[in-house]
């Protein structure tokens, strides 16, 4: 009879942030599980083996260690008197100590998870959305995180997400992915918990079982190459969370003195690929005909123009450069080296729905014959002396290209790696640099988890043409639709299974109008309400500025007309000095006087007007030309 094998078990969530605290106190990796064993062995009373004490470490703390290195990690204990080995068993000692340490830690670990396990429930419930208690919350995280962050084994064909059972449904994907990116990320206490979840999984994947002080040496000799999509990102053609991602691993892999470094024939896929946009963005519906990538949502939320994409194509070395990233040319075939690349082609055209061998495929190819060209036959055991290395964010990829390599009867490191397994490698060699590295990557691949799906994207698409084809939308209403953010986000509630029919499609194009003519409406208010403001404003500022020019022309007008009446009135009663010669000032300002008093008399004589209207007509006429100057008006309107 034989047995169903059991599925692998996973590590408790305590348990991996525990070993992230050992490691950060630079433990090797033996005295890192080394509180594990202690705690299993205390509890028994009569003679054990490896055997046991392997189950129970699965079954307490959820390690799976192989029995050779319980062994070792037994022996270890009896060699420090925690321990006696006798005809085959293990004996507990009296003066072994319970690890109290551990169970404190484990304990403050799990009140910190049972938080973010409450607040997950919280989360979900105000989204409509019901999860059945902490416990449940906790394995969907936990499901998540398997799932979608990359898992590391350092050696052997890597196991990342794309090879793992799928324990979650897409809805349930696209709540983790939103709790992370709408909750956690904005709440101090909840980043930082499951910032220890993530690290610990790194350090259990990648640390159990290996040298700890291998990985932390420096890349000794280390040239990577990078894929077309992780240079977008990097360049800042993505969304923010990819960017600061891709940046953050190139940081972490010079600091590890990796060499940076593209094959010119990238270079010219990228190239190729922005000329694509370049003249997809000349007409509307070349911008909607797109395939719905993070590049092609970049440019169409963003804006681009036909010229900016020239320019960005201009500018490619140069702000590759700018990264550290430096072009090299692709070295020449060497058959004997490049193994059989026409199987590898293949095996990569075989999971792309092309009947031919694509660009993208070839382009695969050629970089990967290039790292194994450049190593020339030399086989490396561990990443530090692998000379050359292919690095892509494609997971079928690297899973392809590793099983060609294997198939090849190849051993050693492949020439190809997942950009997330290598961001690891190097945090590995310096976990204190940048602390934020995961939290940043997981919000990356959460962002990428709530876009819709192809199949749900090109369905949408084929709804827009119908649309536009009947008349009720504008072609350039159809591509504001494509650009919106909030289509993706509607979208991405559409259930992924079965056909998404044309009423879905319209409620979601409906949702979308409703929102720009709420935003459209908000904005016209917004308008009015700050041109009610701004005239309001002027209003008060011009009452201001009206009451100090009628007040500067009061002062002024009144003191020259006081001046002119004491002159007049002098000439009046004492008459003009007979020794004032014409030619003198004295003279002229005598006989101005003399004028102004026979024009002032003549006026009063015939039209009636006295001395106060001239008064008055001076400091108004005054009062007309300090607001034309100060205002820009004639003082002909009052201000209401």
């Amino acid at each position: 009879m034989t047995h169903a094998e059991p599925p692998p078990t996973r590590p408790g969530l305590a348990t991996i942030s525990l070993l992230k605290a050992y490691f950060d106190a630079g433990q090797d990796h033996l005295s890192m599980l080394m509180p594990f064993v202690l705690d299993v062995v205390t509890r028994y009373k009569d003679g054990f083996t490896a055997v046991h004490t392997k189950a129970d470490l699965l079954l307490e703390h959820g390690l799976d260690i192989p029995e050779a290195v319980v062994r070792v990690l037994l022996h270890r204990a009896v060699g420090t008197d925690y321990l006696t080995h006798e005809a085959g068993l293990f004996f507990q000692k009296n003066a072994a100590p319970p690890p109290e340490d551990l169970r404190k830690d484990r304990k403050q670990l799990e009140l910190d998870q049972g938080a973010i396990a409450a607040a997950f429930v919280a989360y979900a419930r105000t989204v409509g959305q019901e999860i059945q208690g902490t416990d449940e919350a906790l394995r969907l995280l936990v499901d998540f995180l398997d799932n979608n962050h990359v898992r590391l084994l350092l050696g052997g064909i890597q196991v990342d997400g794309s090879d793992a059972s799928d324990r979650l449904t897409p809805r349930d994907t696209r709540l983790v992915a939103s709790f992370i990116c709408n909750a956690c990320a904005q709440d101090e206490a909840l980043r930082a918990t499951l910032q220890r979840m993530l690290q610990g999984f790194v350090l259990y994947n990648a640390l159990l079982l290996r040298d700890v002080s291998s990985a932390q040496r420096r890349f000794a000799n280390l040239t990577v190459f990078f894929d077309t999509p992780f240079l977008f990102d990097a360049l800042g053609l993505g969304d923010a969370p990819g960017t600061t991602a891709a940046r953050e691993t190139l940081e972490v892999l010079q600091t590890a003195k990796a060499k940076l470094a593209v094959f010119d024939v990238t270079i010219r896929e990228v190239r190729r690929v922005l000329k694509v946009y370049s003249n997809a963005l000349k007409s509307a519906d070349g911008a909607r005909s797109l395939r719905p990538t993070p590049l092609t949502r970049f440019f169409l939320t963003s804006r681009y123009t036909p010229a900016d994409v020239e320019q960005c194509i201009a500018l490619l070395e140069k702000n590759l450069r700018a990264l550290g990233v430096v072009s090299r040319p692709t070295p020449d075939r060497v058959a004997r080296l490049t193994l059989n690349e026409r199987a590898l082609a293949e095996r990569l055209r075989a999971d792309t729905d092309q009947e031919a061998i694509t660009d993208r495929v070839m382009h695969d190819v050629d970089c990967v014959a290039g790292v194994l060209t450049l190593r020339g036959g030399n086989v490396a055991d561990t990443w530090d002396r692998a000379m050359a290395v292919f690095a892509t964010t494609s997971r079928l990829v690297v899973k392809n290209v590793r099983l060609w390599y294997s198939d090849s009867g190849e051993r050693g490191i492949p020439p190809i790696i997942h950009v997330h397994t290598l961001q690891c490698l190097a945090w590995l060699k310096n976990p204190k640099q940048s602390t934020q590295l995961h939290l940043h990557q997981l919000v990356a691949l959460c962002a990428a988890a709530l876009r819709p799906s192809e199949r749900i994207w090109r369905a949408f698409l084929a709804h827009l043409g119908r649309l536009q084809t009947s008349g009720e939308l504008s072609s350039d209403e159809a591509v504001a639709m494509v650009a919106s953010e909030l289509t993706d986000h509607y979208l991405s509630e559409v259930p992924d299974g079965g056909e998404a029919d044309s009423h879905t499609l319209r409620e979601v194009v409906d949702r979308v109008r409703a929102k720009y003519s709420e935003e459209a409406a908000r904005r016209v208010r917004l308008a009015e309400e700050a041109a009610i403001g701004e005239k309001e404003q002027r209003r008060q500022q011009e009452l201001r500025v009206n009451s100090r020019v009628r007040a500067i022309a009061s002062w002024v007008g009144n003191g020259t007309f006081c001046l002119l009446t004491m002159l007049v009135l002098y000439v009046t009663f004492y008459g003009v000095p007979s020794n004032a010669g014409f030619g003198s000032l004295k003279g002229i300002m005598s006989l101005a006087v003399g004028i102004v008093a026979i024009v002032l008399s003549a006026c009063g004589s015939i039209k009636g007007t006295t001395v106060s209207d001239v008064r008055t007509g001076m400091v108004e006429w005054l009062n007309r030309r300090l607001q034309l100057w100060f205002l820009g008006n004639d003082g002909g309107r009052e201000v209401q």
